[in-house]
């Protein structure tokens, strides 16, 4: 059973090495505090169309980051560059989606509106859960799980 009890912040240096120089801390990040917990995210039906929406018109073959399915599924270019199984708050991936002033650049997708709280919070709560390519064995329907004082909640990100 994944535990939510992780107190999630982004400070100093983000580990994935995306640019020459180094990352800077983020700001302006967007509090998922009040969004529900998504539990079992599926990479197939609910992560990938995301980045096929709202990435891959940028970010697609020949450019960097590549987020399409050429050659291989993006989900092997994604994970442990982008995505650090986890730890959403050091994931570039997350970053880059939530925060206005991610490591000193802008956030994505750049010239569109941000991406909705439910897509930013499937995307933490995937990465959260350990950027899985599939369903994980047992996985709990969505529609059995109620909030309650309870369950814990999602801290929020901040700098």
């Amino acid at each position: 059973m994944l535990r939510r009890n992780h107190v999630v912040a982004i400070a100093g240096v983000l580990a994935a090495p995306l640019l020459a120089s180094p990352c800077q801390a983020a700001s302006g990040c967007q509090n998922l505090g009040g969004a529900p917990i998504h539990f079992g995210v599926d990479w197939q039906t609910e992560i990938k169309p995301i980045l096929q929406d709202h990435c891959t018109g940028c970010h697609s073959f020949g450019s960097s980051p590549d987020f399409s399915d050429v050659g291989i599924d993006a989900i092997f270019k994604i994970v442990n560059t982008y995505a650090q199984p986890g730890n959403p708050a050091a994931s570039r991936l997350f970053v880059k989606i939530n925060c206005s002033s991610p490591d000193g650049g802008q956030q994505m997708p750049l010239g569109d509106p941000p991406l909705s709280m439910l897509e930013q919070s499937l995307v933490f709560d995937w990465i959260e859960q350990g950027a899985l390519g599939e369903s994980p064995p047992g996985a709990i329907a969505r529609n059995f799980i109620m909030r309650d004082s309870f369950e814990s909640l999602r801290r929020p990100v901040t700098p």
